[in-house]
């Protein structure tokens, strides 16, 4: 294997600049799980509760198949709950289905259901960090994407600005996002791997059909902010392809990676079906990040050349029931201003001068949409599609600032607002505070 690549927290994810004028508060996030509160909200508007009953709720669908619930979680990873989940019940992993992930580092509440298990099964789970709220049949599952989006609540710490500062801050930064009518709908870092993130360049290497340096990266490329056990087992492995020691030094947590090197320890140079060894979510992660990173680079250079976020001539503009076309003229109220999340059988791509920064960045990426029909790995293919430019943020407030009891003479401010689904917290405080939201979990 090569060197391995050595990623820092200023990573290159396709956000090249800040997209509104105002100073940033600084601060940090996350320094406490509870300081990032996410609620899901439901299709019909209903933000849902992190205290709900634990009871068994009473169902016009007794007889249905499936049962719904919400489920709080502290510090979990929406997949590896779910593992933990079938594991406690002994039932396959497909009997699960939910509306959306959520951040890991977090305490969130959602909706999940599972077909066939009676909501007192689910109340007897006891699971470190996990309550199961107010199961309920249903006749139908709960799909992905059936929801209006997440509220959340945030306590960013560290603040070295005074109190009449902060409120300036807040108050010029409500004022560009309202002159804008949101904000950019950037893909924020979690798509891409907040410790480590390189699931877009494993992504690239798919498409390009190189699987051994796809898992390369996935194995052997390092971050600072991973921990030093895990660091030293990728180096070695970078620098030894020794497939038997690596199932040694890598951490049993580290599941994927473990999956793949015992592959490969006894098939040497099966890449293809190494990564295959790794859940189906994880492996169409890798092609959805680099659509990603390529939507967040075109919005970037668009905005870098001083291009309006309004629709320009030879835009795309999506109506309301899907369909897209060319912006002419007006935009009507039910369009919406849309940019290609690349794949090989979109109908549309944007033309003028528009479509030239996205031809440029093809370019220089060496990709073509057709690529992303992968003929030796047919699962990770994708179509493509289009995401909204601007995303619209709801209810935002400021809801205190006070003296922070974890860092001596700062201040600790209390914000809360709702995005709408496939929107992300961290591209609004990035904005906000205009500095790197991730720290490291682990101390070396």
């Amino acid at each position: 294997m090569t060197e391995p690549s050595v990623f820092s927290s200023k990573r290159d994810i396709g956000l090249m600049r800040y997209i509104t004028p105002q100073p940033g508060l600084g601060g940090r996030i996350k320094q406490l799980i509870e300081d990032f509160i996410v609620r899901e909200i439901t299709p019909d508007g209903k933000i849902l509760s992190i205290n709900a009953s634990q009871e068994i709720e009473q169902s016009n669908s007794l007889n249905g198949e499936y049962t719904e619930f919400n489920i709080v979680k502290k510090d979990w990873d929406t997949h590896r709950l779910i593992h933990k989940l079938r594991r406690r019940l002994r039932v396959s992993r497909k009997r699960f289905s939910f509306a959306g992930t959520k951040d890991r580092r977090a305490l969130t509440v959602q909706r999940m259901s599972v077909w066939k298990i009676h909501p007192s099964k689910l109340l007897e789970l006891r699971i470190k960090d996990v309550k199961i709220l107010n199961p309920i049949y249903a006749k139908t599952p709960i799909s992905l994407g059936d929801l209006w989006g997440n509220n959340f609540t945030i306590i960013i710490r560290d603040i070295s600005e005074s109190t009449v500062k902060i409120e300036q801050i807040i108050d010029l930064f409500l004022e560009n996002i309202q002159e804008i009518g949101g904000l950019v709908n950037f893909f924020g870092h979690q798509r891409f791997g907040s410790l480590r993130p390189i699931t877009h360049l494993v992504g690239k290497s798919f498409i390009q059909g190189d699987f051994k340096k796809a898992s390369e990266i996935f194995l052997t490329a390092t971050s600072p902010l991973e921990s030093k056990e895990v660091t030293t087992a990728r180096k070695e492995l970078a620098e030894t392809e020794d497939y038997r020691n690596a199932v040694k030094k890598f951490p049993k947590g580290y599941k994927p990676e473990l999956a793949m090197i015992n592959h490969l320890l006894n098939h040497p140079n099966d890449f293809i079906n190494a990564f295959r060894k790794i859940s189906k979510g994880l492996r169409l992660m890798f092609v959805h990040a680099f659509q990603s990173y390529i939507f967040n680079k075109f919005l970037s250079l668009r905005f870098q050349k001083g291009l309006s976020l309004k629709p320009t001539y030879e835009d795309i503009v999506q109506t309301a029931n899907g369909s897209v076309h060319l912006f002419k003229e007006n935009l009507d109220d039910e369009s919406t201003l849309v940019a290609p999340l690349i794949g090989y059988q979109l109908p549309l791509f944007p033309t003028g001068i528009v479509g030239k920064l996205f031809d440029e960045i093809l370019t220089e990426e060496g990709i073509q949409p057709s690529m992303f029909r992968i003929k030796s790995y047919p699962e990770a293919s994708s179509k493509g599609g289009y995401r909204p430019v601007i995303m619209p943020i709801k209810d935002f407030q400021a809801l205190e600032i006070n003296d922070d009891p974890l860092n001596d003479g700062k201040k600790m401010l209390k914000v809360t607002f709702s995005l709408g689904k496939g929107s992300y917290a961290t591209i609004l405080l990035r904005e906000l505070m205009k500095t790197d939201l991730v720290t490291p979990i682990y101390r070396n």
